[in-house]
């Protein structure tokens, strides 16, 4: 399978080849490599990659997206700059620079804006509030999703 993410205007920035570990009512699994996975909800404009042992601390970055396409083939997401990370269990909001100048850039409409900073607010919040996808560790989420356990948390 494949996950393609692109700029507004289609340009490709990253295609991820992946294999689909699992899904349920809030959302689907893939696992990248051995050492990070990709979870995208069904219901929220963002998506999370996990990373279990990243040379730079790298824990997990949830970017805001916009699904295009989804299908047994290809997972297509556009985007939109703004993110959240964690690195060595410091959580930080990312591309608001990017954001503000490709808004202007790519004249992205305003229900796109405003979708783009609730996503970026709801996947800070749940990192915050340690909520599902991010109620466990990094580490942990890889073992399970790249060792086909459950992904659910208890």
């Amino acid at each position: 399978m494949i996950v393609r993410f692109e700029e507004y205007d289609h340009t490709t920035l990253e295609t991820v080849r992946c294999e689909p570990r699992g899904a349920d009512q809030r959302g689907a699994w893939f696992s990248i490599d051995e050492a990070s996975v990709l979870f995208v909800p069904w219901n929220a404009d963002w998506c999370v990659r996990f990373y279990e042992g990243d040379a730079d601390g790298l824990e997990a970055f949830a970017q805001v997206v916009k699904p295009v396409h989804i299908s047994s083939e290809v997972v297509e997401l556009i985007v939109l700059d703004l993110g959240v990370e964690v690195t060595e269990g410091v959580v930080r909001l990312t591309g608001e620079e990017d954001f503000e100048w490709n808004q202007l850039a790519q004249d992205y409409p305003e229900e796109l804006v405003v979708r783009a900073r609730r996503a970026a607010n709801e996947a800070l919040e749940r990192v915050m509030m340690a909520t599902y996808p991010f109620d466990r560790t990094a580490a942990e989420i890889v073992a399970d999703v790249c060792n086909e356990r459950d992904t659910r948390s208890e």
